[in-house]
């Protein structure tokens, strides 16, 4: 395998491409929202057509930058529950894209961990969201808090729902709703308040700056390093092992082809490639091309390959081909190898930038694909590899730091065994992305850490709790998923949980399992789990457990049959009727 480093530094064309580039990210649909026709009064924020030349941002950052820079030094100073924390679980991306994730809807239910944050008996939460959250299910997290009984802890928060399940970000549901800002400004302290966000852009900054509340997001000004593109530019500037492939963005099947040409001359071995969408979310915005072994024999090898591209691109189940290529053309593409070694897996490091710089590394994770589709994890990853993705993420995320990123980044990697010549086996990891924003492994990480009270070791690598000294290991999933679970509403799933130790937390052993998006249950028949033990087998058993113990108990849930509606027909109206006005 060839793995890409960054021995000698960006030339000077390459400093260009990359300064361009990054105004052109800036400006992207997904990164400020384009695609919504709203202008704000106020800031003077305009958002046009996607392919608006001008922004004016200087507004939205200007309120929030002077405050962040106040309360960060506090942040850092004060006891945690002096900061009362305003959530806004917002999925602000292009959504063209995120409705190829089902039940993306109830995805905001993934923060409800902030919730857990109410254990601090001074802390106010607002917790937004799309839709109504059911008061059972609060009532169910506010239960699992280790030292704070769940009526106290509901006297210090505020669930506002906006009652709007579009697609429409939820930041821009509540920059529409003023009375709603209102509510939420008058539950908080606002001199001690912060906006907690899933993933900042130009909106996000903008509700910040409406409400005079900074937000502690990473800045849309590095927004262009937590896309593939940026990403690799990180890892070749930063020393980072990586996979081969482009550090540019590529916006037609032209570019694509030439460059996929260019990367098989220098390495003749390239047997495939992965063409990623800049902004893709979730392995969804990633395509496999498989390169033919003829390619040196064709006469116009870019022809072919332009028609392969066309054709037998392989994408994630429900993508259509005119949505990925339009998408190339709207937000661009990278192009890596494919790798193919026997026992390769994809884990991932989290690390926060803290306000001064600081890059700490929280959590590592074997993650749980799907193809290229993430579908959960397990904390922590494998001894094997695991101080390396530890080493790897900290060279990002201090040349991050250097650029004046701040707050949460991710990397993900691939890594395989190999052996050496004296046939010892030894892993190998090449770093993949970067994400500057919370993710898939967010939740159990923080899950894990507030009930457990467990703080991450990095010289062991697992979670450790303060409590009892034990180590934590999880394995989380937020696709949990059967047809017996659909028509489960959440009183009726948490009636199931309340009767079934299997599907319970155990607050004394700091064990058991907890479950998250209970409300896409009925309508989708799939909700998140996290499963946490002392150990990763005793952790994987108890998630084990909980699967079997909840489809044994709705089995028989649907045993009685439901005629075809679409099969019946309407009964004709007698002549006499049919004569009158109705």
């Amino acid at each position: 395998m060839k793995m890409e480093t960054a021995d000698t530094k960006l030339t000077m064309q390459e400093q260009q491409e990359q300064q361009e580039q990054e105004s052109r990210i800036l400006l992207s649909p997904q990164r400020l929202a384009l695609f919504y026709d709203f202008k704000d009064p106020l800031t003077k924020v305009e958002f046009r057509s996607p392919m608006a030349k001008t922004i004016r941002l200087a507004s939205a950052r200007s309120v929030s930058a002077r405050n962040l820079a106040k309360l960060t030094a506090r942040v850092r100073t004060d006891k945690l529950s002096e900061i009362d924390i305003i959530v806004i679980p917002s999925l602000s991306f292009d959504p063209s894209c995120i409705k190829f994730v089902e039940a993306v809807n109830f995805y905001e239910e993934r923060s409800l961990w902030f919730l857990f944050l109410l254990n601090h008996v001074k802390k106010r939460i607002v917790f937004t969201s799309s839709h109504t959250i059911c008061q059972r299910i609060v009532d169910y997290m506010l239960s699992l808090l280790p030292n704070t009984t769940a009526e106290e802890a509901r006297s210090r928060l505020l669930m506002l729902p906006c009652h709007d399940n579009s697609y429409e970000p939820l930041t821009l549901k509540l920059l529409r709703r003023p009375r709603a800002r209102a509510r939420i400004l008058n539950f908080v302290r606002r001199d001690r308040a912060v906006l907690h966000v899933f993933v900042s852009t130009g909106v996000e900054k903008m509700l910040a700056d409406r409400m005079e509340i900074p937000s502690m997001g990473c800045d849309p000004e590095f927004a262009c390093y937590g896309t593939k593109r940026g990403s690799r530019q990180v890892f070749k500037a930063a020393g980072v092992r990586h996979v081969y492939g482009t550090y540019r963005d590529l916006w037609t099947v032209d570019d694509i082809a030439s460059e996929i040409l260019t990367l098989w001359k220098l390495k003749p071995t390239l047997t495939g490639v992965v063409i990623k969408i800049n902004e893709g979310m979730s392995g969804f915005g990633n395509g496999i091309l498989e390169l033919p072994k003829g390619l040196a024999k064709e006469k116009d090898p870019l022809s072919h390959l332009k028609s392969l591209i066309l054709t037998t691109t392989t994408l994630a189940k429900g993508i259509t081909r005119d949505w990925f290529f339009e998408s190339v053309t709207r937000r661009g593409c990278i192009i890596e190898e494919y790798e193919r070694h026997p026992g390769i897996i994809s884990p991932s490091c989290q690390a926060i930038i803290d306000p001064d710089g600081k890059v700490r590394v929280v959590s590592t994770h074997e993650q749980v694909l799907d193809g290229q589709v993430y579908k959960g994890c397990i904390c922590p990853a494998s001894r094997n590899y695991r101080f390396a993705l530890q080493e790897e993420t900290l060279k990002a995320g201090r040349y991050l730091a250097e650029k004046g990123a701040r707050d949460r980044l991710a990397v993900d990697y691939l890594a395989w065994p190999e052996k050496d010549e004296e046939g010892v086996e030894k892993w190998q990891i090449a770093a993949i992305e970067i994400n500057l924003r919370h993710g898939g492994t967010t939740s159990p990480a923080a899950t894990c850490k507030l009930l457990c009270n467990a703080e991450f070791d990095t010289k062991t690598g697992v979670y450790v709790s303060t409590d009892s000294g034990l180590p934590k290991c999880y394995v989380s999933s937020d696709n949990l998923q059967s047809p017996a679970y659909k028509g489960l509403t959440p009183a009726d799933f948490l009636d199931i949980v309340n009767d079934c130790s299997a599907l319970q937390w155990n607050k004394k052993t700091q064990t058991g399992v907890v479950f998250h998006m209970i409300s896409a249950l009925s309508e989708h028949g799939k909700l998140g789990i996290t499963a946490i033990g002392n150990d990763p087998d005793s952790a994987s058993k108890m998630f084990d457990a909980a699967k079997d113990a909840l489809d044994r108990l709705t089995a028989r849930d649907h045993d009685e049959e439901i005629p075809d509606v679409s099969s019946i027909s309407p009964v004709p109206l007698p002549e006499s009727a049919q004569s009158r006005d109705i």
